[in-house]
């Protein structure tokens, strides 16, 4: 898979603060300490549930059978993150807990919280895994546990990636559809109060009449509203792993013109506008062209949304001998502390009930066309966001 360079937030964020590791003799007697406790240990592993016993380093000294299924059986000695493989888990100077992202983990934030009150705590995180660059979406309880003298962390961990899949899809699939229809019965009101004609000028007998005008933006909007439903129907396909790709042979030139002029009428686009940029070099490659079209709409869709009014959004496309990459610029500055959640499922900045704009862009991207999705956004250049595509097809 093609890589795009990732910035080291490491130089921006103020890195959040962990406990000391315990050191090695004290974390084999920790463990062994758990292991004597038969009872204890055979009502663990009789749960369903993962959960994991840390000590005051945060490191794994148990962990149960249904555990082991999610982080192997060499996980002692590690921190949850390091376990469950988080991409971010070891950019801090401690690895898991002191890392930029750690400032946003759920997971990092409820022990945290415990270690200042000593009572149960809860949280909910997204786990980007380095491996699978999947996300677990896992709500944490922490909870004391004390044995003989020893002081204990009893984490369980609960997979709630489907739920919120589930309600972020049904959500926002209402949210854009009760948008575009807002904007279909607008119109519809505006032809109902119109005269049928407008008088003509000059030498025609009819000039293009109002009614004529609407009724295309009447048309784009219904356009709109379907490609809308597609859309979720196809992300819906590519999480079960049921979407297929048909290659064909794209026009970049006549791809982004179609995009920008259908863009230009989309509800987000109200007081913006869109531009293809003086960067703009295209060439023709080949990929499946109604997923390229889903991955490049959305971007130019988030780049709107995050737009203020009068702003101009760049489009355009770059290219090497093997490779095509596509970029959508605008103004606004993304938080440092969510830069590295933004290809997330389920992670938004713009309030409950969105956030699958940027995830699907991902996953279609790498998952289903072969290439690459990143961002860069700095005070300077604004937002960025470039998806790099292969100009053919692997075999």
């Amino acid at each position: 898979m093609m890589q795009l360079p990732v910035r080291d937030l490491t130089t921006v964020l103020q890195p959040p603060q962990a406990p000391p590791r315990a050191s090695a003799s004290d974390l084999s007697f920790d463990a062994a300490l758990i292991r004597e406790q038969l009872l204890l240990v055979s009502a663990l592993d009789a749960l369903p549930l993962p959960i994991l016993i840390l000590n005051h380093g945060r490191q794994i000294v148990f962990t149960n059978a249904a555990a082991r299924e999610l982080v192997g059986a060499d996980a002692i000695g590690q921190r949850p993150g390091e376990a469950l493989n988080c991409l971010h888990a070891h950019l801090g100077r401690d690895h898991c807990g002191t890392g930029p992202a750690c400032v946003a983990c759920g997971a990092a934030d409820a022990l945290t919280r415990f270690e200042r009150s000593a009572e149960a705590t809860h949280g909910e995180c997204q786990i980007m895994q380095a491996d699978a660059r999947e996300s677990l979406d896992l709500r944490v309880t922490v909870k004391p546990l004390r044995i003989e003298s020893r002081h204990f962390v009893l984490m369980t961990l609960t997979d709630v990636s489907h739920q919120n899949r589930r309600l972020a899809l049904e959500r926002i699939f209402f949210h854009d559809l009760l948008n575009l229809a807002g904007t279909v019965s607008g119109y519809a009101e505006i032809l109902q109060e119109m005269p049928p004609t407008v008088p003509a000028r000059g030498n025609a007998a009819y000039a293009v009449s109002p009614e004529f005008e609407y009724l295309r933006s009447l048309r784009r909007v219904a356009h709109a509203l379907s490609d809308e439903i597609r859309m979720h129907r196809d992300l819906l396909s590519a999480e079960d792993k049921r979407l297929t790709v048909q290659h064909v042979p794209i026009t970049t030139a006549r791809l982004l013109l179609d995009l920008l002029e259908a863009y230009r009428c989309h509800p987000a686009a109200r007081e913006r506008s869109i531009r293809l940029a003086a960067e703009h070099d295209p060439v023709d490659f080949t990929s499946d062209a109604t997923l390229v079209r889903r991955v490049l709409g959305n971007m130019i869709k988030n780049a709107l949304e995050a737009a203020v009014p009068r702003e101009t959004i760049d489009v355009w496309a770059t290219h090497t001998s093997d490779t095509i990459s596509f970029h959508v610029r605008n103004a606004a500055v993304i938080d440092f502390v969510a830069q590295p959640h933004i290809f997330k499922r389920s992670f938004t900045t713009k309030g409950p009930g969105r956030g699958l704009g940027t995830y699907s862009i991902k996953l279609f991207t790498e998952k289903y066309l072969g290439g690459a999705a990143g961002f860069v956004s700095f005070a300077e250049t604004g937002t960025i966001f470039t998806i790099t595509l292969p100009r053919a097809p692997a075999n």
